[in-house]
């Protein structure tokens, strides 16, 4: 099928909105996060959704992440390591017993208006994202990128996101060495 862009109407609004309109069936699909995104729209259409994730499509994105600066690095990697320690622990707490980790939550959040069943379907959904292309849930550390997964999100950002071509490696970018995280 070919579509030009006199096929399209755009309609560029807001998140809420832009899901509330796929919603009332005035537009014809919508993008989102799928961890976050398909969730929420399944609960409130209680309907079949057609998803189609970026990494189906060979788009790898920027996965979530921490960063921090050369000075942080350099001057308090201990912190950076608790952080990171901290980090792998809650995965795997949150993966043996969602229900705790929901519990948790709402604790911190208690006006909280997400149903609890859509924030476990979202973290389900978040973990998957977390693991590589590749990689069994038992092999991986969530939220390592390996260099050829760098190498084909900076090539994209060089191509569409205004990134000067050759201002960034893949092998600087795995600031992984900094902290002991396992990663490979």
């Amino acid at each position: 099928m070919d579509i030009s862009g006199d096929d399209i109407d755009l309609k560029n609004v807001d998140v809420p909105t832009r899901s509330q309109i796929f919603l009332a069936d005035k537009v014809d699909f919508t993008f989102g996060l799928t961890n976050t995104s398909v969730p929420k729209l399944l609960e409130a259409c209680d309907c079949e959704l057609e998803v189609m994730p970026y990494r189906d499509y060979s788009v790898d994105t920027l996965s979530s992440g921490f960063i921090a600066s050369d000075e942080m690095v350099e001057d308090h990697p201990e912190t950076l390591q608790k952080f990171a320690d901290a980090l792998d622990e809650s995965v795997k707490k949150t993966n043996e017993d969602p229900e705790w980790a929901i519990e948790q939550f709402f604790e911190y959040a208690p006006d909280a208006s997400t149903p609890k069943e859509v924030l476990v379907k979202q973290w389900e959904e978040t973990y998957k994202l977390s693991i590589p292309e590749g990689v069994s849930e038992d092999e991986a550390t969530p939220g390592c990128m390996d260099d050829a997964q760098w190498s084909k999100t900076i090539e994209l950002m060089e191509k569409y996101a205004g990134v000067k071509n050759g201002a960034l490696d893949a092998s600087d970018m795995n600031g992984d060495q900094a902290i002991d995280r396992q990663c490979e």
